[in-house]
């Protein structure tokens, strides 16, 4: 299995955080004087302040030295009531430094070595690993200790699971069942190219959402994708990653400290939320722990941007278990990961469809003159770019005061399309689209009357299919796009459609699933044909 850390920079990952108390007790038949229970409550804000906090501008942002004030995941007044407290974040990655200065406060019992079979997942000695450990310094670095960093739930229970390092499909499957929220910064290779999800990693996401926290599922974030590039022709896109397209899972693209698409940071319909990461370490990213020492991505104060044979160095902190160089959607996960443990402090009895929607609710409509911007049938914002906008914490945490639970998600309503293959007409030159090739499945009386996500299936002999762009408008009229055309990858062996692919879409949220859900496909580049073969359609709402 190959797996691709999704910042730009550094070469690990992880995330997690705790609090919490504990009791003892004498076992004697004379009666003892029992321990006292330590309950751990959020730190006040007058407390000691964390030293590089005012670097952290995707917590606060003052629009210095660059930037837009405002444009952070609007957490600070949260802290004063809500800061984690007894939900364990599970981060999957390839090492997490449970030693660290800035975590360890935070690091519960759970984390598992799935190279050495131990509780450490720390990183081997001379390691230059240090992803996970600066994604859990994001989400959940002890806040106000006057240590370091802080992180979005700084005291939220972390737990490091190093599946990545392991890099086999039983490691990391065991490590999706595990915490109460789980941060996936990982994904394949951002190549244009399709790459499917296995069986052995639907059942354990399947057993995550139904079976875990007592049967309330756990909160899955993914990263989108860093493989957007300046031509979109040339661009990645998160659909076509079937584990970050899939149903139980809640995707995370990445903003500039101006709210606006990080310039690596794919699109797609299966977008959830954004928040923010930055861009580049000579302009401004995410400032966040790093592995203790000299390890790591800040080595001495300097970090390669380059490679070995092409070093790019620049300047880094002077206490090098920090850095201020992280960034990409791998630093955007864990920054809704931290939210979600403030929303499930707030209310422990959300399920896992409950956090989805509340923060898909309320997300602040970022970056507005952007032409992506529509309305779907449930008069929610909705952008391919950044899903339902810009993350909110105090936004999110305030709702749950007044949210009711959802009911039951209803079995998930199913179509096939039946009948001879539809050819798609060729397109007439380089660059333009062709006509349209269209067909219905259409729900007489769906017993969902709100969507919560759709799942199409496209199978396709097409000889081409980086030619196509694949679109499904739902009975209100909303488009998704699920494939658009892409010249990245010219390999007839590469994975097509021809054996179906199932993409993922969040757009339709809220709507009426009843009417008719259209498939359009259109060929952007003439000489290579085909047809749609076979479609389907599987919608999961209440």
């Amino acid at each position: 299995m190959r797996v691709i850390l999704l910042s730009l920079f550094v070469s690990s990952i992880l995330v997690l955080s705790a609090c919490g108390g504990g009791g003892g007790g004498g076992a004697a038949p004379v009666a003892a004087t029992p321990t006292p229970v330590v309950v751990k409550t959020c730190a006040p804000v007058t407390s000691p302040g964390d030293p590089l906090y005012s670097d952290q501008w995707h917590l606060k942002n003052l629009g210095l030295p660059t930037g837009t004030a405002g444009e952070d995941a609007n957490v600070e007044s949260v802290w004063s009531e809500f800061c984690g407290l007894g939900i364990t974040i599970a981060v999957i990655d390839d090492g997490l430094d449970i030693a660290h200065e800035d975590l360890a406060a935070n690091v519960v019992a759970g984390s598992k070595n799935y190279v050495n079979n131990t509780a450490d997942p720390s990183s081997p000695a001379g390691s230059t690993d240090s992803h996970g450990t600066s994604v859990a310094g994001i989400a959940a670095a002890v806040g106000f200790n006057n240590i370091g960093v802080r992180g979005v739930a700084p005291g939220a229970q972390l737990i490091g699971l190093n599946a990545l390092a392991k890099s086999d499909e039983a490691s990391t499957n065991d490590a999706f069942i595990r915490g109460d929220i789980s941060n996936g910064s990982f994904g394949p290779a951002d190549n244009g190219m399709l790459h499917p999800s296995t069986a052995l990693y639907k059942a354990a996401i399947e057993d995550g959402i139904t079976n875990r926290r007592d049967g309330k599922g756990i909160v899955y974030f993914r990263a989108g994708g860093n493989g957007r590039r300046a031509d979109p022709l040339t661009s990645d896109y998160s659909n076509y990653d079937a584990e970050v397209s899939h149903h139980g899972v809640n995707a995370i693209a990445a903003l500039d400290d101006n709210g606006k698409q990080a310039s690596y940071s794919e699109s797609g319909s299966n977008i959830l939320i954004s928040t923010h990461a930055g861009e580049f370490c000579d302009t401004n990213t995410q400032t966040t722990v790093d592995v203790t020492g000299t390890a790591g991505a800040n080595n001495a104060g300097k970090t390669n941007l380059g490679t070995v044979a092409a070093p790019d160095i620049v300047d880094n902190y002077v206490d090098d278990s920090y850095t201020k160089c992280f960034n990409g959607t791998s630093g955007a996960t864990p920054v809704a990961a931290g939210v979600a443990a403030l929303v499930l402090q707030a209310n422990p009895n959300l399920t896992r469809r409950d956090v989805r929607l509340l923060l898909a609710r309320t997300a602040r409509k970022n970056d507005p003159n952007d032409g992506g911007w529509a309305v779907n049938g449930a008069s929610m914002p909705i952008n391919h770019k950044y899903g339902f906008g810009a993350i909110d914490a105090a936004a999110a945490v305030a709702a749950v005061s007044s949210w009711t639970l959802l009911s039951a998600q209803k079995t998930p309503d199913t179509l096939s399309s039946t009948g001879p293959a539809i050819s798609i007409p060729d397109s007439p030159a380089s660059g333009t689209l062709g006509t349209a090739a269209t067909s219905i499945l259409s729900f007489g009386a769906s017993s969902i009357s709100q969507v919560e996500f759709v799942e199409v299936t496209v199978t396709s002999d097409h000889t081409f299919w980086f030619d196509l762009e694949i679109t499904l408008t739902s009975p209100a009229g909303t488009k998704s796009v699920l494939a658009q055309p892409h010249f990245t990858v010219a390999n007839p062996t590469a994975p097509d459609l021809t054996g179906g692919f199932t993409f993922g879409s969040v757009r339709h949220t809220d709507e009426v699933a009843t009417g008719d859900w259209m498939l359009s496909v259109r060929d952007a580049d003439p000489g290579s044909s085909g047809n749609i073969t076979s479609w389907s359609i599987k919608i999961y709402g209440r």
